[in-house]
């Protein structure tokens, strides 16, 4: 029986009415009593079920059962059970109260059995509370733990809402319920084991919680830290006492804080000073660092893989753990020194963004890009990258383009000299250039609080942009001449090996819709660039829901291109294309002219317009007579507005990515055609220059009477420098002769987003793009150039990915003829070039740069270690041979490779590879390390090989 002072200390434990049945019972049994006190609490029901009777021993006992928080209110209910005594039943009165036995007193105790407070056995109210049978005999050697369960028991007791948990209550198990129940700390196994360490990490880094476990008594504390260091090791002690000293949101903090220290003694001095008297050891902080860098790394991935609105919570919970890492540290002058070289605090990511930009202004031939690829890798590699997919894209762009300055700088190959030629290097290496200097141009969207790195940053990448600009304005001028040559005589029978914007229709989209079951959809892009075209079609092929695919012939494996009209403006170009031949006219004109192509061709056809495309009401994304027309046999042509509206009424040329969903209706447009096995064709009318002016540039000044965006009529001062004069058949402004604007600032109008209508290869150059549905046949061309499947590597230049391309073009299946395609490939009467082709040294740079060496038999060493083994078995169904395949792919591309070509690699596509990249995640990934992770949203598949070789112990290249 405990004492008076230990009655003290014990809150009376709540106890259920069979519980304290059997207790009267036991004690009637022994002797007969009228008082029974009993320490416990049944205030939950003996206000309104307090009276229950009894058979013991062949006597019927009347029990009244009456909670007592006080003494005078024990000595009144005694009184009254005394004046109450009457009938035949033996009545007992049991008073439950916590009040000391010394509280009471000797005049009402010597009523009661055993002239005492009863206290109940607690084992036996747990095994009530849980419903269980049996107790973990370690239990009954923790008082603490029966007493903390007594007192944190939920209503209706611990079973209420839990699963069974067998027959037998084990101590983890009682631990766990109760840690859940303190302080929201939950376990693995419906919360009947012990968190690890890493949900104890998210557990402290909440603060809540933390709060809870500080407010618990010494006791509790003390058992509760003592089962975890026992069951999830050193470090999960060290974050509870952290948490009692109020400090739990510091746990990660300061093992990210110790790693990076390195050992250095002035991090000891720190912690040591905040733990107190026995702090904790090197081994323990060593420990906790791993669980640090471990849950950061978790959730870091979490915010890469997240959706907008979850992924800002994410990030924001781990800037905010390595910027108090650095915060607490920052009285140390040695140590943020320090911090300089880590791999997770944000002082070394600067670190690395700076030296990435001193790469950069040292930069010059291939020796120096080959450095400054270095430092990008060594970027990537820091933990923090992932959260700046942004900084992250602005380095890589500018990687690319040192690549591409340097192969510039080197070539010495002829210089086009035709204007299909350069159309073919527009589409194969400019447009992806333009693409990359967008994006310098935009800059670092990132705050960074050291204003002088900022400024250096900045400084470096104005300084590349303009020489990159230099070098790519100097092509547009030589094409220019070119093209002035060319214009005078040129038209649709005589294209001089160019495809006119007007013979679109007749060479491209008749031979598709011929050679193949459904009429195409053909998406008019108004406005669409080189630039934007190539990052429209990689999200469209990404993940191996759409095949793009060419006309290929006499040598050219790549994209299409066409050659707008003169001036390049809707009026003129959008409606020859349509039309089918050189005309000018609006909407009215397009739709007529579009249908009496299409209907000499055997085809129905119906042109959708910007008014044409979205539903009449709530709940249709399109139009009723559109998705008819889709669900037809006629071919559908719809014209997207985007581009062109965000040049003439957008901010600046704030853009610098365009993706599906800055396309309004196109997301939603390619569903209907795969729903309805629509081929989808992607063009444009012609591109444009984006504004780079300042407020105070002025238009060019000119006494030209007619003048638009970029171009002007030819009864002013004569074309200077930035200029060029274009006269034939193909201009069809200005009586057949104009002066149009070559260099990209030059402009004669107030200042907009953007501009189009000069004679630049941006705004000259019009993508063509084809695309079936994944797995649909290809269609066999009557003649001429063949239709042939084009994958990203031959699609995407060398610099750009860094990496050879694989092969040449893969050529699929035919499928049955339909009928024969009409429509001939237009040839130059003069002989000089074939449709699509290339001149020797033109074109894509197929096989400029080798292939990064690979790590010897590096996927065979992952496969073959200990921890492999260990790992494989949580992943089952994967094949070594695949993980072997992947590894060595990426190693050998330089750790990075596009979804679409690692899919090729092990032979899978679509939503099997997706599954595939997962399961490679969960192998690769030890303790949630992001050996293996998805970048560019998912585009793009980057393997850590330093990371790799320490998780599977392989040990330094």
């Amino acid at each position: 029986m405990p004492t008076a002072a230990e009655q003290t200390s014990q809150r009376a434990p709540r106890i259920s009415r069979s519980v304290l049945a059997g207790l009267v019972r036991g004690e009637l049994e022994r002797k007969r009593a009228q008082l029974l006190l009993v320490h416990a609490d049944s205030s939950e029901w003996s206000g309104t079920d307090g009276s229950f009777a009894l058979n013991v021993i062949g006597l019927r006992y009347q029990v009244s059962v009456v909670e007592c928080g006080s003494v005078l209110a024990a000595a009144d209910a005694w009184e009254r059970h005394q004046a109450a005594q009457t009938g035949s039943d033996v009545r007992v009165l049991v008073i439950t109260t916590s009040v000391p036995d010394e509280d009471l007193g000797l005049s009402l105790r010597a009523y009661a059995a055993h002239q005492a407070t009863i206290t109940v056995r607690r084992d036996e109210l747990v095994l009530e509370q849980f419903n269980l049978r049996e107790l973990d005999w370690r239990l009954s050697r923790e008082q603490w733990l029966l007493d903390a369960l007594l007192d944190a028991a939920p209503p209706g007791g611990w079973a209420a809402g839990r699963k069974r948990i067998g027959t037998v209550l084990t101590r983890d198990a009682a631990a766990a319920a109760l840690l859940e129940a303190r302080t929201g700390l939950a376990g693995e196994d419906d919360g009947l084991t012990a968190p690890d360490i890493g949900t104890l990490l998210e557990w402290s880094a909440q603060g809540a919680g933390s709060q809870r476990y500080a407010e618990l008594s010494g006791a509790e504390r003390d058992g509760l830290a003592a089962w975890m260091r026992e069951t999830s090791g050193a470090p999960a002690a060290l974050v509870l006492r952290l948490a009692e000293l109020g400090r739990g949101a510091d746990a990660v903090p300061l093992g990210l804080l110790w790693r990076s220290a390195n050992g250095h003694g002035d991090a000891l001095l720190l912690i040591g000073a905040l733990f107190g008297h026995g702090g904790p050891t090197t081994g323990d902080l060593d420990a906790l660092a791993t669980a640090a860098e471990g849950a950061v790394a978790r959730w870091i991935t979490a915010a890469a893989r997240s959706s907008a609105a979850t992924a800002t919570g994410q990030r924001d919970r781990v800037l905010a753990a390595v910027a108090r890492a650095e915060q607490l540290a920052s009285a140390s002058r040695h140590l943020t020194a320090g911090f300089r070289e880590s791999a997770v605090l944000p002082l070394g990511f600067s670190a690395r963004w700076n030296e990435f930009a001193q790469a950069l202004a040292h930069e010059s031939g291939s020796s120096a890009a080959a450095a400054v690829a270095e430092k990008y890798d060594a970027l990537c590699r820091h933990r923090l990258a992932a959260l700046f997919p942004q900084r992250i894209e602005l380095a890589e762009m500018a990687l690319r383009v040192v690549r591409w300055l340097a192969r510039t700088a080197e070539a010495t190959a002829a210089q086009p000299k035709s204007v299909a030629a350069h159309l073919s290097r527009h589409i194969d290496e400019l447009a992806w250039v333009d693409r990359a200097l967008n994006t310098l141009h935009h800059g670092d969207p990132y705050l960074d609080p050291d204003q002088d790195s900022a400024d250096y940053v900045a400084s470096v990448l104005r300084e590349l942009h303009d020489r990159a600009r230099t070098a790519r304005s100097a092509m547009d001028t030589a094409f220019a001449e070119i093209l002035a040559r060319w214009t005078p005589a040129a038209d649709a029978a005589h294209p001089g090996g160019v495809l006119p914007i007007e013979a679109v229709m007749e060479t491209v989209v008749a031979p598709l819709a011929a050679g193949i079951d459904r009429a195409p959809m053909i998406l008019v892009i108004d406005g669409m660039s080189g630039a934007v075209a190539v990052e429209l079609a990689e999200e469209m092929t990404r993940r191996n829901q759409w095949t793009e695919i060419a006309l290929t012939g006499q040598g050219r494996k790549s994209r299409m291109t066409a050659c707008a009209m003169v001036p390049s403006i809707t009026v003129v170009s959008r409606c020859s294309l349509l039309s089918g031949t050189a005309s000018k006219g609006g909407q009215e004109r397009e739709k007529a002219g579009f249908a009496a192509f299409w209907r000499a061709h055997g085809y129905a056809a119906s042109l959708f317009h910007k008014a044409d495309i979205p539903g009449e009401g709530a709940g249709a994304r399109l139009s009723g007579r559109l998705t008819q027309e889709l669900s037809g046999p006629g071919v559908v042509g719809v014209v997207l507005n985007d581009v062109d509206d965000a040049l003439d009424k957008g901010a600046r040329g704030d853009r610098a990515r365009w993706a599906h969903e800055s396309l309004t209706h196109l997301a939603v447009l390619l569903d209907a055609a795969s729903a309805y096995g629509r081929p989808v064709v992607i063009v444009s009318d012609h591109g444009h220059v984006l504004d780079r002016s300042t407020a105070q540039d002025s238009p060019a000044r000119t006494t030209s009477t007619d003048r638009s965006q970029r171009y002007r009529s030819t009864d002013g001062e004569p074309a200077g420098p930035g200029e060029v004069v274009l006269t034939g058949l193909r201009v069809l402004e200005h009586g057949g002769s104009l002066v149009a604007a070559v260099s990209e600032p030059l402009r004669y109008t107030s200042r907009k987003a953007g501009y189009h209508g000069g004679a630049s290869l941006a705004e000259m150059a019009i993508p063509v793009l084809v695309f079936l549905q994944a797995g649909q046949p290809v269609p066999e061309a009557t003649g001429g150039p063949e239709w042939s499947v084009l994958n990203q590597s031959q699609t995407t230049p060398v610099w750009w990915s860094g990496e050879q391309p694989p092969g040449g073009v893969v050529q699929a299946q035919p499928a049955p003829r339909k009928r024969p395609a009409r429509g001939a490939v237009p040839s130059s009467e003069t002989g000089a070039e074939a449709l699509f082709s290339l001149e020797p040294g033109q074109g894509t740079t197929a096989n400029a740069a080798p292939t990064r060496p690979a790590s010897p038999l590096l996927g065979s060493l992952v496969v073959a270690s200990e921890a492999y083994a260990r790992q494989r078995k949580f992943v089952p169904k994967m094949k070594d041979a695949e993980v072997t395949a992947v590894i060595d792919a990426l190693d050998a591309a330089g750790r990075t490779l596009p979804a679409a070509a690692l899919a090729q690699a092990v032979g899978r596509s679509g939503t099997l590879f997706d599954g595939f990249v997962a399961n490679l995640e969960r192998l690769l990934n030890i303790d949630q390390y992001p050996v293996v992770s998805r970048i560019d949203a998912g585009r793009t598949i980057r393997l850590d090989t330093e990371l790799l070789r320490e998780q599977f112990g392989l040990g330094r290249r």
